[in-house]
């Protein structure tokens, strides 16, 4: 069985729901958790405040694993023993640049194919789709002013037939964009609030908390 967790954001509290729905796909295994990031964490600034997320769930074993500058594939097998590997919030066009420039994305179907679960914050979610057209809605606020590529051209690693747009608010603006995108580009588009997210297991998509679907 093949699961995937996207959420809108991570943060205790705030995704909560999300997380239950974490740790009961987590059951009964052994909760080691394979972290990475969207871009380069050498401080582990952000890292840190992830850490300190898991912890709060009960879980310790958290692996750091960097497809930037501290890549080393000599790592890739204790990354793919994980339970769970974590792809972090940032800016989704320089995560797909890292992950086509490691040929990373196989490796990523061949965890989830092997049964283990795949989580996306934010960023980390929305490169899991078809495509990143839904950074022209609102670019600023989805890569951090930092893309300067056309986000129209820019694949996603397309293990989700369907988009998603995290940090919805539900105002009217951003919902009738949101509409005109899915029936101009002929796809489903799930909106979700920073408190909810989705799982995706065998390809039946399941809402978690206050999510919007915009269809075709």
């Amino acid at each position: 069985m093949s699961s995937i967790l996207l959420y809108s954001d991570f943060r205790p509290d705030v995704s909560k729901v999300v997380d239950d729905e974490m740790l009961r796909l987590l059951s009964g295994k052994a909760c080691k958790i394979g972290y990475i990031p969207s871009d380069s964490d050498v401080k582990r600034r952000y890292f840190a405040k992830v850490l300190e997320h898991y912890s709060v769930l009960g879980i310790s074993d958290v692996v750091y694993f960097d497809l930037g500058e501290e890549f080393d594939s000599a790592n890739i097998p204790a990354l793919l023993c994980s339970d769970l590997i974590h792809l972090s919030g940032g800016d989704p066009v320089r995560f797909m640049d890292l992950i086509s420039r490691r040929n990373f994305g196989e490796h990523l179907r061949s965890f989830l194919k092997r049964g283990g679960v795949l989580l996306g914050v934010s960023a980390g979610a929305m490169i899991l789709s078809r495509s990143l057209g839904l950074l022209a809605i609102d670019e600023p606020l989805k890569s951090g002013g930092k893309n300067k590529s056309s986000p129209k051209v820019q694949g996603g690693l397309r293990l989700l037939d369907f988009e998603f747009y995290p940090h919805f608010h539900g105002d009217e603006s951003t919902a009738k964009k949101l509409a005109h995108y899915a029936r101009t580009q002929k796809t489903t588009v799930y909106a979700c609030d920073d408190s909810a997210g989705l799982l995706v297991e065998n390809g039946i998509v399941l809402s978690l908390g206050a999510v919007t679907r915009f269809n075709p």
